[in-house]
């Protein structure tokens, strides 16, 4: 088993962190920066904590569960067959922060938790989740105010069903809103990358082992999808568990693996990236669009190569340092992305 901070250090998370850190806090500020974390829910975890009260960055007052219609709430009832725990797995190693135990990528940064699927594995029939993500993703533009959307989750294949129309479109309008969606690039089918890590517009997060290469790379003609390759093998992260009807905090040591791993790292990376440098973005930037498309541009520009070279892998490792430090692209660099997340499909 590697070292439980491996993927803190392969993409120079601890590094960024004395890069932001206020001396006189200790705490790194997020200005106006929030993630949200469309998934599974959340669950009253200690690395989220404390719970005495409210939790440091999980925003209790705008979270949404599009799920239990019923329960505003997105806590994770981790009753369900499918993934249950899968958002505090995720979470931990996004957002997590408890000391002497493990530190998240932005650890401690603003986050509104969604409930939006039972399932990480988006199947083409499961209309519901597809549904309710693209709801999600509409809720954290128009009504949070966030600045970054995670999602931990995929399908290999867009029905042409409304559904899937819906959270196309939900995608476009983020992207147009400068809203930053980071998606996996998929583990189950070896041949494509899942949407919605696929649509053009979003950041697609692909993953690597700790001996740098790709892990579980994808067939040749669907490399081009992938903006940015992050950890996703042996990762260290908190775990859920349910008993006697309650839920509560699991263990630590297991790993977990998969790019949801890489599309946490990634998201995080984000937050970072637009904390420290939100000042500047503002000023050289007139569209919204273009923060966009300025980060998809660094995160190649500043990537870290892998240990291998393959036939149409077109950028490298996460390099958080090189997102902070690093000048910005020129806005008349920049090209806007035409290509409809709506109207793109398998």
């Amino acid at each position: 088993m590697s070292n439980r901070n491996w993927h803190i250090k392969e993409i120079r998370a601890d590094e960024a962190w004395q890069i932001m850190v206020d001396p006189a806090t200790g705490d790194i500020d997020y200005k106006d920066v929030r993630i949200a974390h469309i998934d599974t829910g959340y669950t009253e975890h200690a690395v989220f904590g404390p719970w005495n009260g409210e939790p440091n960055n999980l925003i209790t007052d705008q979270w949404t569960n599009f799920i239990e219609t019923d329960e505003r709430s997105p806590r994770d009832p981790l009753n369900y067959k499918g993934f249950p725990g899968h958002g505090t797995r995720i979470g931990s190693v996004m957002y997590g922060n408890l000391p002497g135990t493990m530190r998240g990528v932005a650890p401690d940064c603003p986050v509104v938790p969604y409930r939006a699927t039972n399932t990480v594995v988006l199947s083409r029939l499961i209309n519901r989740h597809v549904s309710a993500i693209g709801k999600a993703i509409r809720h954290a533009v128009n009504d949070t105010d966030c600045s970054v959307i995670s999602m931990s989750l995929g399908t290999p294949g867009i029905p042409f069903g409304s559904p899937a129309k819906n959270m196309g479109r939900a995608v476009d309008h983020a992207y147009d809103c400068g809203v930053i969606t980071v998606a996996a690039s998929g583990n189950n089918v070896s041949d494509h990358v899942t949407y919605p890590g696929k649509y053009f517009r979003s950041i697609c997060a692909g993953g690597i082992s700790p001996n740098r290469t790709i892990w579980r790379e994808h067939a040749e003609p669907f490399r081009g999808f992938i903006d940015i390759f992050a950890p996703a093998d042996e990762i260290f992260r908190a775990d859920a568990t349910q008993g006697d009807g309650r839920v509560g905090p699991g263990e630590y040591a297991e790993t977990g693996d998969g790019t949801s791993y890489a599309t946490a790292c990634t998201a995080a990376a984000a937050a970072l990236w637009l904390a420290h440098r939100s000042e500047e973005l503002n000023t050289v930037y007139e569209e919204p669009w273009m923060t966009i498309e300025a980060f998809r541009s660094m995160l190649k520009s500043t990537a870290a190569p892998l240990a291998e070279t393959r036939p149409g892998v077109e950028t490298g490792v996460l390099n958080i340092v090189g997102l902070l430090t690093e000048a910005l692209p020129e806005a008349r660099s920049l090209e806007y992305e035409s290509r409809l997340a709506s109207k793109q499909f398998a």
